[in-house]
């Protein structure tokens, strides 16, 4: 949060929605899901890989949350593709969500 009270995306992380990642050639890799909240309702798995997030590549951590919760898309349902068994699907995520639940 910044000091005005607001959601700051510079030191939101991805653990604040329960999800950790593993580093992997293959790009990131969900390592772990946290077991309750709204993360548990959106479809991600652990072994998913993030490929892209609204259409831009993703390939760390503060890129997926820089893209999820970017000011143009955050009031939004943003696009997340996975790959997932060597297929691309699409998990859809409201940043709102997250952020009504740090506040």
């Amino acid at each position: 949060y910044s000091a005005r009270g607001g959601f700051d995306v510079n030191t939101f992380r991805s653990a604040d929605m329960g999800l950790w990642f593993r580093s992997s050639n293959d790009g990131l890799v969900i390592r772990d899901i946290g077991s309750s909240g709204p993360i548990t309702k959106l479809g991600f798995r652990e072994g998913d890989v993030i490929v892209r997030v609204n259409d831009q590549r993703v390939t760390r951590e503060r890129d997926f949350i820089t893209y999820l919760f970017a000011e143009d898309v955050r009031e939004e349902r943003v696009k997340v593709i996975v790959l997932r068994d060597d297929r691309e699907e699409v998990v859809w995520v409201e940043p709102t969500v997250f952020i009504e639940e740090t506040h």
